[in-house]
């Protein structure tokens, strides 16, 4: 008869439970899942648009899979204490099993307890240094043995009520009917989604693939550089070589906001396509397999990106197949779970990885075998800690061990403000860094010109002066200074001897970088990317768009999207702005609909075909969003008022 005394008392050695350890994981894995599941689904997160169908999928096929993952090694010890010749170390196999139901059980109460602490005191495993460190790791071992012990006795009164049972073979197909269908769910509901890369020939100038170095620096304005004209010699370096590069005069960003515009520029498709504009939004379907890095790593190339936690981190906003390292890391740090990733696509897989990395990275923190990057001290604090310099030493190294083309991805933080830390002082030499107002253009010209040198020391690093040298270098900027869509951006392609130089006055976008290196390595340019080559030139004007947030607020430490505003029908999306020619329109959608136009500040084309109407770009703005599948019904009508106003 059960009681609570004979649920907490040890049991003898002799007895061993199979069954129910087996059921024991698959409660606890279950539970562990729910657990996270909950915590998700109940902050802003990427479930948080979701209908509740998609989110009881994603909970049921995760869970589904952790079971699998967890009972595999249980089964495998079961199996090989059935073998004659280690039938008699049956207990050690057994005990060796319960370790797994009770690290998951310790893994629960260690993410449980840092997210109370967290969310309420703002301090957790992230934030601690040093001996603080061991302590967690010293707690992580007590739970851990505490629940060892008291999980053998739970193991043994399971397994006897499941012998006791009339119904084992029901008990045994409800779990085999409930994990193999739930796995399958995805399946049934949205069919395959394994990634389709062309398979195209390498057909470069110099028959074999180029090194490509893509620099996006953040809140860079072209207006600030003297290779675009400015007063002060901020670019004296890529001034020095414009007229070996492909120069774009007039570039513009396609998001006001760094996530958004990073993912456009790799996946060359509108924020309004992708709805990934600022976290917590993650690319989805086959969007998160349609990019240029898995079209290069198809190709042969090591991937690696050096941005930072939050908004610059491919495997936050679930770009898959795609990169080898990301901020240093692999995915899950397993080829493994690379694979499972392939063929378990979409939201869950990302719930998978997000649910397990996290608990992994925290490991790994208390006993010492990595740190984990604070991603809240990153997002607030000045550009000093983004530590540029340590990405280019990362670089350099990449370069001297890797025997394969490499597509590096830099993100580069020096220029982000609103305080600029540059090592050295030239245009703010007489001021004090640590004395400095938000947004010095002193301070920002010096950043400037920092990164200017640094373009300089790859290039001498690596020797691009040789006629043998092979290495593409793209210098870009994720949006304006102030998160703003109406700025020129700088848009320069270096490439091997020169080639393809030449200057671009027609209006280009940073959708266009993606087919641009493509068209340039000879491989095929996707149908699904929206962005054009700039090899050839441009025939003609075209409209760029470009989105951003709306109101954010601050929720728990957090820097997120306004909730009252993160809903249908436009979501997280603030605005949709067009550039046409050398006028910026702006439509907002914060609390009522409302129109802005302005003249692009130094702006250097002439443009032939006159301003339109507000009405034909209203038209536009709407067509572009009615085909990206947003429901446009009010704003017609809206529109239908102004127009007649």
């Amino acid at each position: 008869k059960f009681s609570l005394k004979s649920f907490f008392n040890p049991i003898k050695d002799s007895q061993i439970a199979w069954k129910g350890a087996l059921v024991l994981t698959f409660l606890s894995t279950f539970l562990y899942v729910f657990m996270e599941w909950l915590f998700t689904v109940t902050k802003p997160s990427f479930m948080t648009n979701l209908g509740i169908l998609d989110k009881c999928e994603i909970l049921l096929f995760v869970s589904s899979l952790a079971v699998i993952l967890s009972e595999l090694p249980l089964l495998i010890l079961f199996l090989t204490s059935r073998i004659p010749f280690f039938r008699k170390s049956e207990k050690l196999f057994y005990y060796l099993g319960l370790a797994v139901p009770a690290g998951i059980l310790s893994a629960l109460v260690l993410i449980l307890v840092d997210n109370f602490t967290y969310t309420l005191l703002r301090f957790g495993i992230v934030s601690t240094q040093g001996i603080l460190r061991g302590i967690y790791a010293l707690g992580f071992v007590i739970v851990f043995v505490w629940i060892y012990l008291k999980i053998r006795n739970t193991g043994f009164y399971l397994d006897r009520k499941i012998q006791k049972s009339k119904n084992k073979m029901v008990i045994a197909i409800f779990m085999v009917v409930f994990l193999v269908g739930t796995i399958s769910i995805p399946y049934f509901r949205h069919g395959s989604l394994q990634r389709l890369i062309p398979e195209s020939k390498v057909n470069s100038a110099t028959n074999q693939l180029p090194n490509i170095i893509l620099i996006t620096s953040d809140g860079l304005n072209a207006d600030h550089m003297s290779i675009y004209g400015y007063e002060r010699d901020t670019t004296p370096f890529l001034k020095g070589i414009s007229k070996s590069s492909l120069v774009a005069e007039n570039a513009f960003t396609n998001s006001a906001n760094t996530t958004g515009s990073i993912i456009s520029i790799l996946t060359s498709k509108d924020t309004t396509t992708t709805r990934v504009l600022y976290p917590p939004d993650i690319l989805t379907n086959l969007d998160s397999y349609e990019h240029l890095p898995g079209i290069l790593q198809a190709a042969g190339y090591f991937t690696v990106e050096m941005g930072f936690g939050v908004y610059v981190d491919a495997y936050n906003q679930n770009l898959l197949n795609g990169f080898d390292l990301v901020n240093g890391r692999r995915f899950l740090g397993s080829k493994y779970f690379d694979l499972l990733n392939t063929y378990f696509p979409g939201q869950s897989s990302y719930f998978f990885y997000d649910t397990f990395n996290r608990i992994f990275d925290r490991l790994r923190h208390i006993f010492f075998l990595n740190t984990m990057e604070n991603s809240f001290e990153q997002v607030t604090t000045v550009a000093d800690s983004f530590a540029d310099s340590q990405k280019m030493e990362q670089l350099y190294g990449y370069f001297e061990q890797k025997d394969q083309p490499i597509f590096a991805h830099i993100h580069w933080m020096g220029t982000h403000g609103a305080k600029f830390f540059p090592e050295k002082q030239v245009f703010s030499l007489k001021k004090q860094k640590d004395l400095q107002m938000e947004w010095d253009l002193d301070f920002y010209d010096d950043s400037i010109l920092e990164l200017d040198q640094t373009v300089k020391h790859i290039y001498e690093r690596l020797d691009l002066e040789a006629t043998d040298a092979n290495t593409i270098i793209v210098i870009a900027s994720d949006h304006g200074q102030h998160y703003v869509s109406n700025e020129r951006l700088p848009l320069i392609f270096l490439f091997p001897n020169g080639e393809f130089s030449k200057t671009l006055s027609l209006n280009v976008q940073n959708l266009d970088i993606a087919p641009t290196l493509l068209d340039y390595l000879g491989l095929e340019i996707p149908e699904w990317m929206q962005g054009t080559s700039l090899l050839n030139g441009l025939e003609k004007q075209r409209p760029i768009f470009a989105t951003g947030v709306g109101r954010t607020t601050v929720e728990n430490g957090w820097t997120q999207v306004d909730s009252a505003l993160s809903k249908p029908p436009f979501f997280q999306f603030g605005f949709v702005s067009m550039i046409d020619c050398d006028q910026w329109y702006q439509l907002s959608f914060l609390d009522s609909f409302s129109f802005a136009n302005a003249k692009v500040d130094s702006y250097n084309t002439t443009c032939t075909n006159g301003k339109k109407s507000d009405a034909d770009i209203l038209r536009q703005i709407s067509d572009h969003l009615k085909e990206n599948k947003f429901d446009t019904s009010g704003l017609e009508n809206w529109i239908t008022n102004y127009s007649s106003n």
